[in-house]
């Protein structure tokens, strides 16, 4: 699965964001857990490295045009890899939300994973920001 979102990085604050490419079709919550899920599969014998688990929480927030697009997603708070923060935020770049589009509609996303030596889990978090 190509993860083709752009992420770019302000001076002065380091924000990280992602931005959707026109290359790749818009998913759904449930398809973003699943990708995500799929992801963890091969990262976690990394990311566990003997341990029993290893587990973390993003929060991103979503900018959304009137259609339920995703247009930009901006890592507020990181878990502790990057590497799965990136792959959560070029994912929720790809959103499409059709019940939470308006003209400068927002939304928070808190996504969390977590690693056992034989499970992974991705759980998704959805409110409006505000």
């Amino acid at each position: 699965m190509a993860m083709m979102a752009m992420m770019a990085a302000a001076c002065a604050t380091a924000e990280r964001y992602y931005v959707p490419t026109t290359e790749e079709a818009r998913i759904t919550l449930d398809e973003m857990r699943e990708h995500t899920d799929a992801i963890l599969h091969v990262e976690c014998p990394r990311l566990l490295r003997g341990r029993t688990m290893v587990y973390g929480e993003a929060e991103l927030t979503l900018d959304i045009d009137s259609a339920g697009d995703v247009r930009r997603a901006s890592l507020a708070h990181g878990s502790p890899s990057q590497r799965i923060d990136d792959v959560l935020g070029a994912l929720a770049a790809r959103l499409h939300l059709p019940r939470l589009g308006g003209a400068g509609a927002s939304a928070t996303l808190v996504a969390g994973w977590a690693c056992a030596p034989m499970a992974e889990t991705t759980t998704l978090r959805l409110g409006r920001a505000g």
